[in-house]
């Protein structure tokens, strides 16, 4: 009976990561600016960096002299790579980002990442789950 119970544990668990659903946020290269320049997401969401013209990259970190710049990602948004994507499932907070050519134009953005949240199918789930340790 144990590992009938402990079987359907681990399969609505499954079922829970199985039915959380992320999104796509999309911000525009245009001209020397991302736009919008400050997208908030939840833990799990991607960016998408779309490019219209010029040579630009797409750097995570706060600037050029950010110790940390480009750890996350360093990008080429360009004719050749017309989209740069980034999935955030690291911890929650602020990722700044910019382009490394045009950066003291001030083309620069922000990701604010906030914690995932449960989706319905996910609360559904896991009420399922707690009746059968009632």
């Amino acid at each position: 009976m144990k590992s009938m119970i402990w079987g359907a544990v681990i399969a609505a668990c499954l079922l829970i990561s199985m039915n959380a659903s992320a999104d796509v946020i999309e911000v525009n290269q245009v001209g020397l600016m991302f736009i919008p320049s400050e997208v908030v997401i939840q833990q799990g969401d991607t960016v998408r960096w779309i490019w219209a013209d010029g040579a630009h990259t797409v750097t995570s970190g706060a600037g050029l002299f950010d110790p940390d710049q480009g750890v996350l990602f360093n990008n080429l948004l360009d004719a050749v790579n017309t989209v740069v994507e980034y999935t955030y499932d690291g911890a929650p907070g602020e990722y700044p980002y910019f382009c490394i050519p045009h950066f003291f134009l001030g083309m620069t953005g922000n990701v604010t990442v906030l914690p995932a949240e449960a989706t319905s199918t996910e609360e559904a789930t896991w009420s399922q789950v707690k009746t059968l340790f009632q």
